[in-house]
């Protein structure tokens, strides 16, 4: 029984210290890797000043990243007087207003009876582009006001829009 006891610390130290060995070489690599990432950083920046990703060679100050911006033609809107159980939509239509492509990365109802639906891919500067915002009313009575946060590459990186309802409840 002792020696399968030392065999077996044995094979656990020698197993231990290639392990160690392992990580120390993995961290170097990943060290190595970091300061590759760092110079093509730096080295993309230097080109993004004057080319690509920086429009009309737009200066953009060391360490920022050029960001779009969205304006909207209305930030809330006002359904009124709805029943209870009606599906309402409404379309929130922006511009993209900076000078980069804008990338909308997510927009989230602030409850689950508003469902958001947001143009997938890149909106040029310049172009005009919608999001369409449903409510569902069921379960819901009286003043009712929910949010759809929109995420992009924009400053501010988050807009909230805003609609509103006075749901009727139904006859029960």
């Amino acid at each position: 029984m002792n020696k399968l006891f030392i065999v077996a610390f044995l094979l656990l130290g020698g197993l231990n210290i290639w392990m160690i060995m392992r990580i120390s070489k993995m961290e170097q690599e990943l060290s190595a890797l970091s300061e590759a990432i760092e110079a093509k950083a730096e080295s993309a920046h230097s080109k993004t000043t004057s080319g690509f990703g920086s429009p009309s060679g737009l200066e953009v100050p060391k360490g920022e990243v050029p960001v779009g911006s969205l304006q909207f033609e209305k930030l809330s809107h006002d359904f009124g007087r709805i029943n209870e159980g009606d599906k309402v939509k409404t379309t929130f239509v922006f511009r993209n207003t900076g000078e980069v492509p804008v990338v909308i990365s997510s927009a989230t109802g602030s409850c689950g009876c508003t469902v958001p639906r947001y143009p997938e891919g890149p909106i040029a500067a310049g172009e005009q582009a919608a999001i369409e915002v449903e409510f569902n009313s069921s379960g819901r009575q009286g003043e009712v006001s929910k949010t759809v946060s929109v995420t992009a590459n924009t400053r501010p990186e988050v807009s909230i829009l805003t609609i509103k309802a006075t749901v009727v409840p139904q006859d029960r």
